[in-house]
């Protein structure tokens, strides 16, 4: 498919969309509606905001006037009761000409208990409502919060249908205005008072004093419960400000948008409240912009009509190019799209599918490099992101080694022993990976690793023994398996690893014809020569003196016999690593870890080894422990 000739069309994707400019222009007009719809809309907003004020206003006007009078009406009667000679009838022609006065006392707070002195009853309420004397007196008790207030001088309105068990509205006043001391407290009924929040349209109003308590409410059920309103949004904004009258659009609590207004009241802190449903107020205009909607659909299903028409010339291909993509996203570079036209979406499927071959080849070439190099690396060399030569970076160095693997392959054929070191090295890599690390390279049955050359992320040494520990686990675990996979019997694997921290020089090495990523430095030769003295110390994991006080907080350690080592003048002290200190199961001696992991140590041979007598004299033990 390569050799073919792509020849563009003549008629472009431009072209083909002028034809459906007329469907645009007819999609306008419904946008236009929308718009004139909104306006229409915020217009009566406004006017709906601006009746709900002046009906606050209105409810306000007439309560405070109801309410000073009858404050008025009480201080009269106590005043009248007090120096009349009939008390019976006077009180008699009160209630019979103040209906709505269900009860009053004058009392005093004694030691924090209302004491009262005189107290008078409606008997024309109380026979027609079955309501007890006793129970009216008793009362006082739970009101006690705005005796107290009443009777340091400040008047107070509260909601007392709770107390009695039926509507009423509780009044307390100062027996004589602004003079602290004897207290009147009285008993209303709220008949005359709800008449004022009676409205004829959709708006609810009520009465809240400066508390946030539900004074007058058209539903009694809410004064019976006690209602408090602080919990309203809109109530809550108006008892905190200092306001004494406006309007807003809110959400309630249950996420209704609601539009209302407020005016307080001089007395008691009271505010009116007139609130309409945002849904309710706008119906007439929610009716509007449904047949402006329905238009709208109509004129936008026409056009649908005629542009799904044109798009499928479109959309096919995209369909088509969308799925290709997802399949390479994928990892399947098989994508052969022939174009179904000669426009730019042709031009774009054709060279799609040069770009998927050319990917393909890539990812071919990169899944190999993976395999030869760490894959970390690859992609960052991929992306340009190492740079040729080398840089001085501060890193923790890793070298393990597994022991006896002479012997062991003596007793293994060539293919067994290749299987071994694969699975054995696979499990011991996985460890690397799972804990950051970079693994530099395999010298035969040795891995040499490193964190924080390519990436750091500022715990390089820890991470660096974590691997090691886990390690540890995985080759007992490792060795709990008796056979290869292929079914062969495996010998008993046992390591060395060490761990050194400090600068080192990394970057690509090589030849104009060989470049390989790799650190050198006198750390790396330093956590080489420790990880042989695995051997002799009896031990599997050794740390550097300086990897060691960058994590002695974290893992538990053993100090070794100091060491001399070649090209090093000051003595290097050493660390076994136990465990983490946090790991409740880490082993707690030497002893134990080589119990665990079936490490031989012989003390004697330890005393008796001479570094002179190896090869080349690399170390020296100062001395034994």
């Amino acid at each position: 498919m390569s050799g073919e000739t792509f020849k563009p069309s003549k008629f472009t994707i431009l072209v083909k969309l002028i034809l459906i400019i007329s469907a645009i222009n007819i999609a306008a007009l419904a946008t236009m509606t929308i718009i004139a719809t909104y306006s229409f809309k915020k217009d009566n907003k406004g006017q709906i905001l601006d009746s709900n004020l002046r009906l606050a206003r209105l409810m306000s006007s007439k309560t405070q006037s109801e309410f000073k009078t009858k404050i008025f009406q009480a201080r009269q009667l106590c005043g009248m009761l007090k120096d009349t000679d009939d008390e019976e009838a006077e009180q008699d022609f009160f209630f019979k000409n103040n209906g709505d006065f269900i009860f009053l006392a004058v009392l005093r707070l004694e030691d924090g208990r209302p004491d009262i002195s005189n107290s008078y009853y409606n008997e024309y309420f109380l026979v027609g409502n079955r309501v007890e004397k006793k129970s009216l007196g008793e009362s006082a008790g739970r009101v006690r919060a705005e005796i107290s207030k009443a009777s340091n001088g400040i008047s107070t309105v509260f909601n007392a249908s709770p107390h009695l068990g039926f509507p009423a509205i509780g009044v307390a006043i100062p027996y004589r205005e602004g003079i602290a001391g004897r207290v009147i407290l009285t008993y209303l009924a709220p008949a005359e008072f709800l008449k004022t929040f009676q409205t004829t349209g959709a708006e609810k109003s009520f009465l809240v004093n400066g508390e946030g308590q539900l004074i007058a409410h058209p539903d009694s059920r809410l004064l019976l419960a006690g209602k408090m309103m602080n919990e309203d949004p809109f109530v809550h904004r108006v008892l905190e400000n200092k306001d004494m009258n406006g309007q807003t659009s809110y959400l309630d609590n249950a996420g209704n948008t609601n539009l209302g207004a407020f005016q307080k009241i001089e007395i008691s802190g009271l505010s009116i409240f007139t609130v309409i449903d945002e849904a309710v107020a706008f119906e007439a205009v929610a009716n509007i912009q449904r047949r402006n909607i329905i238009i709208a659909l109509i004129v936008i299903n026409v056009s649908f009509v005629i542009v799904y028409l044109f798009s499928r010339t479109l959309s096919q291909p995209l369909e088509l190019l969308v799925g290709a993509t997802h399949k390479i996203q994928a990892g399947d570079f098989e994508v052969h799209i022939k174009p179904q036209s000669r426009d730019e979406i042709g031009s774009l499927t054709h060279s799609f599918t040069d770009m998927a071959r050319g990917l393909k080849e890539r990812e071919m070439i990169k899944d190999a490099f993976g395999k030869f190099v760490n894959k970390e690396i690859a992609a960052k060399v991929l992306r340009g992101e190492i740079k040729l030569g080398g840089e001085e970076k501060n890193c923790a160095v890793f070298f393990s080694d597994l022991r006896n693997f002479t012997a062991m392959s003596e007793r293994l054929k060539p293919e067994e022993v290749v299987e071994f070191l694969n699975e054995y090295f696979s499990v011991m890599v996985d460890c690397v990976k799972r804990t950051g690390g970079v693994v530099d390279k395999f010298i035969g049955d040795a891995i040499m690793a490193h964190w924080g050359a390519v990436e750091t992320t500022g715990a390089d040494t820890e991470n660096s023994i974590n691997c090691a520990l886990q390690m540890r686990q995985a080759l007992i675990k490792f060795n709990s398996i008796p056979k290869t996979k292929s079914g062969v019997d495996k010998p008993p694997a046992q390591f060395g690893c060490g761990i050194n921290a400090g600068p080192v020089i990394s970057g690509q090495i090589g030849s104009e014809e060989k470049l390989e990523f790799t650190i050198i430095g006198d750390t790396v030769n330093l956590a080489s020569r420790i990880e042989q003295l695995n051997k002799p110390f009896g031990t599997d994991v050794l740390v550097s003196e300086e990897a060691y006080e960058q994590v002695k907080h974290i893992f538990k350690a053993q100090k070794m016999p100091a060491i001399t080592v070649k090209g090093k003048e000051k003595p290097q002290i050493i660390y076994a690593i136990l465990g983490r200190i946090d790991d409740n199961d880490s082993p707690s001696s030497l002893t134990r870890v080589r119990e665990m992991t079936g490490l031989h140590f012989d003390e004697k041979k330890f005393k008796e080894f001479d570094p002179n007598n190896q090869d080349e004299k690399k170390y020296e033990i100062i001395g034994n422990s």
